[in-house]
């Protein structure tokens, strides 16, 4: 399934959740009351569904499938809308994605944890995961804007592969991390490289708002046999700028969710972002930062797209 938590056109703050299907939305909570008006299960957001663990999953399947069936014996599209009570489906473009989780526990990220970017920047290869943190102020989602602040001139985007974990753990071992892996999604690890370099250290340079574009689905970890062999792309205004493989990563899945447990314990909806491969604008020769206006749009193999457009910060 490719989970979403969306909203109604321009009212952000009413967040639903439901399943995107072929260019249709489908609301999973009013689906739930017409097509399972029997089921007791009900959750409201993503956080909760992931939560509940398998029921929550077995859940969201079943409403589906309830509607899928709907959908093929009715025989177009005006007839389907109007058959169905308001508020069930949606067209895509009738709809505002949201960050797929909007309140995780943690946004964990990883550093230097692709071969090809480790090479472009001739350092050396990392012994073990470089971890820092985004906050969730830095959220945002699919066509909406990265804001520049006033005090970076040397803005970058990393496409990154993010793992949406779906189980407690702590000290899990990596034959057993699968089993704590919900999902996956795509983010954008927006930077501002001056105050990287500044700082020494990732935090602030990373986590400013809306410096975590996120979505736009959160695709179960059913749909994708092999998350450590996907393409990874990004393109700049129609450029292409990174274009890799998740098989470029130094630490796997597995060895990540393992590592990162020895420290904390992990929880549903946290989420995990596993670095980004060769091709940073900060890398390019000369380097090549966004300016306001750009338009960044990243893809991952079975997953989907993830666009975003800077702008700069009001004064």
């Amino acid at each position: 399934m490719k989970l979403v938590t969306y909203c109604a056109k321009g009212e952000q703050s009413k967040k639903k959740l439901g399943v995107w299907v072929q260019g249709w939305v489908i609301d999973l909570v009013q689906a739930s009351l017409v097509f399972c008006p029997a089921e007791k299960f009900l959750v409201q957001e993503m956080e909760e569904l992931l939560a509940a663990g398998p029921e929550g999953l077995q859940w969201a399947e079943k409403v589906t499938k309830k509607v899928l069936k709907y959908m093929e014996e009715i025989a177009g599209e005006k007839e389907l809308l109007a058959s169905l009570p308001e508020k069930i489906l949606f067209r895509e473009e009738k709809i505002d994605f949201l960050p797929p989780l909007t309140r995780p526990g943690k946004i964990i990220c990883i550093g230097l944890n692709y071969y090809d970017h480790c090479e472009e920047q001739k350092a050396k290869i990392p012994v073990s995961p470089i971890i820092f943190a985004k906050f969730n102020s830095a959220l945002c989602a699919t066509k909406q804007p990265v804001i520049r602040p006033s005090i970076t001139s040397q803005l970058d985007y990393e496409a990154e592969l993010a793992v949406i974990i779906g189980k407690k753990g702590r000290n899990i071992q990596r034959q057993e991390a699968p089993k704590f892996m919900a999902g996956y999604t795509i983010m954008n690890d927006v930077t501002a490289r001056d105050i990287q370099r500044r700082d020494r250290q990732w935090v602030r340079s990373k986590t400013f708002d809306t410096f975590a574009p996120l979505g736009p689905f959160l695709v179960t970890a059913d749909e994708i046999v092999d998350p450590q062999n996907l393409y990874i792309r990004c393109w700049v205004n129609g450029a292409l700028r990174q274009n890799s493989s998740t098989a470029q990563m130094i630490f796997s899945l597995n060895y990540l969710i393992t590592f990162i447990s020895q420290v904390v314990t992990l929880l549903p909806g946290d989420i995990i972002a596993t670095g980004t491969p060769a091709g940073g604008g900060a890398f390019c020769e000369p380097p090549v930062y966004l300016e306001p206006g750009d338009v960044m749009r990243i893809e991952i193999e079975k997953i989907g797209v993830l666009e975003n457009y800077v702008v700069d910060e009001r004064s």
